[in-house]
């Protein structure tokens, strides 16, 4: 009886685990996309005719996974318009938010 309370405990904490762990997420999934897209702010404000393809993406993008790899697209956008190096500075802190988060 006592291993059957055992479990049953176990798993019951790891359920709540996993919900607050899901709140968490999604809630850092949330800062992240919006710190993509303040980076980007300034250069589609400034030039209306500029492809908001990316925007699109990272305003869709459905998880962290998926905010990770347009990181790369997001480089080359601030890259294009600010040069490499202010890029670089602009996309590190982003990058040091998926730190420890996702899962390989």
């Amino acid at each position: 009886m006592i291993s059957i309370l055992s479990r049953f405990s176990s798993i019951l904490l790891a359920k709540l685990d996993d919900s607050s762990c899901e709140s968490t997420t999604s809630m850092l999934t949330e800062e992240i996309r919006n710190e993509m897209l303040e980076c980007m702010f300034e250069c589609l404000s400034s030039k209306a005719d500029i492809q908001t393809n990316l925007w699109d993406k990272i305003f869709e993008a459905p998880c962290l996974q998926t905010l990770w790899y347009l990181r790369v697209d997001l480089m080359a956008f601030l890259s294009f318009h600010y040069g490499e190096k202010t890029a670089r500075k602009l996309v590190a802190p982003i990058t040091d938010r998926f730190h420890g988060v996702l899962k390989g």
